[in-house]
């Protein structure tokens, strides 16, 4: 993520920011319903461990998932492997 809150409730990390060009890696232990539930129960209640930032990182996926970029879902499959990497100031918006 490159954002420090997700709603107005959950806390993802206090040293996120959209523009220095670094997003955090979040990690969820557990896909089982309960160890997600745990996740954000710490999230809302801002007892979430402080989450490395990273310009670039890379990991092979051990089964196939389901990712979603910008709005669109996207399959990866096993043994894929995955570069996620940020830009510092590439995206303009005009508002």
């Amino acid at each position: 993520s490159n954002i420090g809150k997700m709603s107005k409730y959950f806390t993802l990390s206090n040293e996120a920011s959209a523009t220095d060009g670094k997003f955090e890696i979040t990690r969820i232990k557990s896909s089982a319903p309960l160890g997600i539930f745990r996740y954000f129960f710490r999230a809302g209640t801002s007892r979430i461990d402080i989450a490395p930032q990273a310009k670039r990182y890379t990991f092979r996926a051990l089964r196939n998932m389901h990712i979603q970029l910008d709005g669109e879902i996207y399959t990866i499959l096993s043994g894929d492997r995955v570069v996620v990497t940020s830009e510092r100031q590439k995206l303009r918006c005009i508002i």
